[in-house]
Formats: structure tokens, C-alpha cells, sequence
């Protein structure tokens, strides 16, 4: 902002503007992805665990809102808006949003087609334009007018769970079972979408169209091209540094805000105004004790919990009293990635471990173990029968999965919709499968 507004405005409200729907997409991936008859108990646990994380958030930052005097005029109704849909604070609003979300999609799939919820979706995100980035328009027809101006008493933002996040998680959730795109194709439609988004924003500035800067028609284009690059690119990271990841960018989440009144803090106590009056200056300083004061709390926290749940998470008493059953099925997570390891060791530089997850893994469990292989980079399965592939799929396996056994054309659909592979028995079922279309 101190170099250049316009600068500032293209990286905080055009580039930075994609970071929510990746956020939206990868929920939806790994979330709100399959049936609802399947994927009920994820989507509760999933919703409980961001609830549980969005009353912790509350109550670091009640003092900070009390402090700043932003509850103390504030009636019933408005203390409800700001629980349900802007957030008790001002970056917490994601935490509803998804959570508001994801129980919207679970509804959906319990009434919709796929096809009827992709327009759903997009009717929302198209009304929450209008009370967005299009608001201009909105202004020229009182009567539209009116019904945006009664809604804002409800909600601060169409940026929210009801006209944002629904589309964007069913793009994840159709993302991560897609079969995947020429990589040529897909750089060519970021850069065109991505300039045209740019274009569409600055214009919409110029014209000083926007009540807020979230959405654009635009952004889902640029969404659907950049997450499919990722997931073509996606590295081999292993299970520790994962979800070492994890907590970290959580707290640097969290934190943020409360760090950038320490800045301020900080900088006042020492006199150091550089701190407080250069933009760069200060948005790197609490980029860095961001960083830092996430990094050592999320070590305390792995170190913690890798103390506590050496053996698949289960305290030494538990353990112990399960072993006296007569016989019982004990897997090392430690053991798998060693022998991972020592197979690739051994393997030539032209050749990539596809491990046989069929028969339910052996009856070591087909989804747990394919879990901790995929987080040790592995990306390719082999499975017995197309049933045992959609499985997986739906867990969230990503990758290449091929079905070693025959699969019945009627069932090429399946093949089709999760991005199975499917091995060729003779020159005849080939030619069937060329008929019904590339799997």
C-alpha cells in the first residue's frame, strides 16, 4: 500500500482472493465428496471438530473484542449474526462458512443430482455476486435493492456458507475423483482466467461497483484450472512433515490477528514506529512471529500427542486391556513406511511402486492402508474389482487406480465417474471399452 494501490489492491483483492475456495475445494475433496448415505458420519465429525475449533478461536479473541468495544452495543440478533455468519471476529467468519457449507452440500446430495446441484450452487454464487463484487447493479433497481438491504440485517456478507462455499466445495468434491487434464490445457486456462479475473476486478474497482471484493464471475474458472494443476503436481510428502503442516498453517490461521496486536504492542513499547507506519515492514513482521509462535506451538502439540499415542492412538491402559483378547490385529504405521522405502530403494529409476490394495488390503484394511502409502507419495493401486476401487475413492484416495479383474460393461459408468483404470482382459473387451469411452 505504501508502493502502490494499485499494486496492493491487485495482490490483497485479486491473487490473495484465491486462497478461500482452495480452502473450500480441499474440504470438499476430502469432506463433502460421495453420498450422503456414505459420508454422513465424516461430514458430523468433520463439522463437530471445526465447531470445537471455532469456540476455541471465540474465546482467545472475546478479550481482544470486548478491548475494542465491538459487543458492547450489540443486541441479540446481532450477536447472532456474527456467530452464525461474519464471525465474532474478523477472520473467523470461515469457520461458519464452512461449516454452513458443508451441511448445505450433505442436504443437497440427499435431494439433488450431481448436475442439479452444480446449478444450485451456481445461482447462489451468482445472487451473492450482486451483493458483492456486482453491488453496483443491485443500487439501479430499488426493489432488488430492498431484498439485498433486508438480507444485510441477517448477514454482513454474501461472502458466507450460504452463497460462497457451496459451489466451490462441490468442485472439490468433483475434482478429487476427475480424471485428469493435459497439463499444457490446464496452464493455458489459468493464465487466461486468471488475466481475465484481474481485468474483470480492476474494472469493477474503476467503475466502483464493489460493496466488497470476494467474488468474482470469474473465480471459479481460475479455481477449477489451478486445483487440477495441484493435483497433477501434487508432491510426495511424508505422513510427519504433513501433518506437521497441518498444525502449523491452523495456527498461523488462528493467530494472526491476535500477533498483529503484539506488532503494535511491541512497536510502541520500543519506539519503533517502523513497524506500525511502513506497510512491507509491519505485514512482515507479523508474517514472521506468526510463523515462529505457530511453529513452536505446534511442536508442543505433535510432541504431545506423538507421547500419548505411540501405537494407533490408543493409551497404554486401552492397549493393554485389548490384548487379552484371545487374538487381535495390530498395524505399524512405522513398519509399512520402512518397507516402502526399502522397496523403492530397490526398485530402478524407471519404475514406480503400485502396491495391490485388493481384498481389503489383505485384511490389513484397504482405506487405512492406502492412506498412510498415499501420504508416503505412492500414488498408484491395484484393486481386484471395481467395488473395491470406489471404495477407495471414496476415502479420498487419489491417483491411479486400476482394477486387475474383469468389470461387467454395465459397470463402466463406475470406472467412468470415480477415474478407475481398468485392465484390458482380450482384444473383445477392449474393443468395448473403446465403445463406451476412455476409463
Amino acid at each position: 500500500a505504501d508502493v502502490s494501490g494499485d499494486a496492493d489492491f491487485f495482490l490483497t483483492r485479486v491473487l490473495a482472493r484465491v486462497a478461500v475456495p482452495f480452502f473450500f475445494m480441499v474440504t470438499g475433496q476430502f469432506v463433502a465428496a460421495g453420498s450422503a448415505g456414505t459420508e454422513a458420519g465424516r461430514v458430523f465429525a468433520y463439522v463437530k471438530k471445526l465447531a470445537a475449533l471455532y469456540g476455541v478461536s471465540i474465546v482467545l479473541y472475546l478479550p481482544i473484542g470486548l478491548y475494542a468495544g465491538h459487543y458492547q452495543k450489540a443486541s441479540f440478533a446481532d450477536l447472532l449474526r456474527m456467530l452464525v455468519f461474519d464471525g465474532t471476529f474478523y477472520h473467523l467468519w470461515y469457520f461458519p462458512a464452512c461449516i454452513t457449507g458443508v451441511l448445505l452440500v450433505y442436504l443437497m446430495r440427499r435431494c439433488l443430482k450431481q448436475r442439479q446441484m452444480f446449478v444450485l450452487a451456481a445461482v447462489l454464487y451468482g445472487i451473492g455476486l450482486f451483493g458483492d463484487s456486482y453491488y453496483g447493479f443491485v443500487e439501479q433497481v430499488p426493489v432488488i435493492l430492498g431484498m439485498y438491504e433486508a438480507g444485510f440485517c441477517v448477514f454482513s456478507y454474501t461472502r458466507n456458507g450460504i452463497f460462497f462455499a457451496p459451489l466451490f466445495l462441490l468442485l472439490g468434491a468433483w475434482a478429487g475423483k476427475s480424471r485428469r487434464q493435459d497439463r499444457r490445457i490446464l496452464w493455458t486456462g489459468l493464465v487466461i482466467s486468471f488475466v481475465a479475473m484481474s481485468e474483470e476486478a480492476f474494472l469493477l474497482r474503476h467503475f466502483e461497483m464493489q460493496r466488497h471484493d470476494s467474488m468474482y464471475v470469474l473465480l471459479p474458472v481460475v479455481m477449477f484450472f489451478l486445483y487440477q494443476i495441484l493435483l497433477e503436481s501434487e508432491p510426495a510428502f511424508r505422513r510427519k512433515t504433513v501433518r506437521f503442516a497441518v498444525f502449523v498453517s491452523t495456527w498461523i490461521y488462528i493467530l494472526h490477528p491476535a500477533v498483529i496486536v503484539a506488532v503494535r504492542g511491541i512497536a510502541k513499547a520500543v519506539k519503533m514506529d517502523l513497524l506500525t507506519d511502513n506497510s512491507l515492514a509491519h505485514y512482515l513482521a507479523v508474517l514472521l512471529l506468526s510463523a515462529v509462535v505457530s511453529y513452536l506451538l505446534a511442536l508442543c502439540l505433535d510432541g504431545y500427542r506423538s507421547r500419548r499415542s505411540r501405537m494407533g492412538g490408543k493409551p497404554e491402559k486401552d492397549r493393554q486391556e485389548y490384548k487379552c483378547a484371545r487374538a487381535w490385529l495390530e498395524l505399524n504405521r512405522s513398519a509399512l513406511r520402512h518397507n516402502v522405502n526399502t522397496l523403492r530403494e530397490r526398485l530402478p529409476d524407471s519404475c514406480k511402486l503400485m502396491p495391490a490394495v485388493k481384498a481389503d488390503a489383505y485384511g490389513h484394511g484397504a482405506a487405512l492402508v492406502a492412506q498412510v502409502l498415499q501420504e508416503e507419495g505412492v500414488d498408484a493401486f491395484c484393486v481386484a474389482c471395481v467395488k473395491e476401487g470406489v471404495q477407495l475413492r471414496k476415502k479420498g484416495i487419489r491417483g491411479m487406480i486400476l482394477v486387475l479383474g474383469y468389470t461387467h460393461p454395465k459397470q463402466f459408468a463406475l470406472l467412468e465417474e470415480y477415474g478407475l483404470t481398468q485392465t484390458v482382459v482380450d482384444h473383445a473387451y477392449a474393443l468395448q471399452l473403446n465403445a463406451y469411452g476412455r476409463t
